[in-house]
């Protein structure tokens, strides 16, 4: 195992740690990074690239549950008279899990093509989808911007959304499956759009993600784990052990940051990279 190896490793750990809660793509930042990680055994088995995508996005989630889930005031503190904690959990999670369901399905049966589409090394077709889904995607956070600025704000709590609100936010979460587009921007832009404040919204969203890190985390872990060598595990659990503490040390901040900011920033973001990837790396 060489010393640069590791180092990819620990670089791919980071990144996924700190765009699964940056709307700018993880899956798109991650697609370009594959593209240059050159390993042997990245580049020789399509299950430990999935593996390490997994790996990775695991240690994002268990960092987000152990910091959000105990203090989720919807959750513990915010109870109407009649209603019971026990209650208002269930009620949540149920809608949660709900519109978690169509995107598990499809990750379920189609995980091995879009892991090989979206991760396999030098494919210069992902970073041209890359590069479509970043500059599309900055627009139309442009444009969502300027509506969002104009609506009125309705619901400035995470307990005080609707769960048919909730249930159409998990529901958009299919759109992650393209590379370049971003789980979480898509949840945080479908709440705002809604009228939910800019706090809730990231709050909200990262309720809503925990679930679906876990179940597309998990999913390959169980079918696969037992394909791979000793030298490839020890990779996998590093990159969930990188993206864990990434995670949980910069977790707070991220989102504290992105409560009071606008999406013009990560628009002009997307933008950027998009056309700075279309310029080194395609043309």
């Amino acid at each position: 195992m060489r010393f640069f190896d590791i180092f990819k490793v620990i670089l791919f750990g980071i990144v996924e740690g700190l765009t699964e809660w940056i709307p700018v793509s993880n899956t798109g930042h991650l697609a370009v990074l594959s593209h240059y990680l050159s390993f042997d055994a990245y580049e020789a088995n399509a299950v430990f690239r999935e593996m390490l995508v997994a790996g990775a996005a695991f240690g994002a989630a268990c960092a987000a549950a152990l910091l959000f889930l105990p203090g989720n005031t919807l959750m513990v503190q915010r109870i109407q008279k009649q209603r019971s904690i026990s209650r208002e959990r269930t009620a949540f999670w149920a809608v949660v899990t709900a519109s978690f369901l169509p995107t598990a399905l499809i990750g379920l049966f189609f995980s091995d093509e879009f892991a090989g589409f979206a991760f396999a090394p030098n494919s210069v077709r992902n970073l041209k989808m890359v590069v479509v889904a970043m500059i599309t995607g900055g627009l139309f956070y442009l444009v969502s911007e300027f509506r969002i600025r104009r609506g009125a704000i309705r619901y400035e709590k995470t307990e005080e959304i609707p769960p048919r609100l909730i249930f159409i936010a998990g529901l958009t979460q299919m759109i992650s499956f393209i590379p370049g587009s971003s789980r979480f921007g898509v949840l945080v832009l479908t709440l705002a759009l809604f009228g939910v404040s800019r706090a809730a919204c990231v709050s909200t969203a990262v309720f809503i993600s925990i679930p679906s890190l876990f179940v597309s985390s998990l999913l390959p872990t169980l079918f696969y784990l037992f394909k791979l060598n000793g030298i490839e595990v020890s990779f996998v659990m590093t990159a969930a052990l990188v993206s864990f503490f990434t995670s949980f040390f910069t977790l707070r901040e991220i989102i504290r940051r992105l409560s009071k900011a606008d999406l013009t920033k990560l628009g002009r973001y997307r933008i950027g990279f998009g056309v700075l990837l279309l310029l080194f790396c395609i043309l």
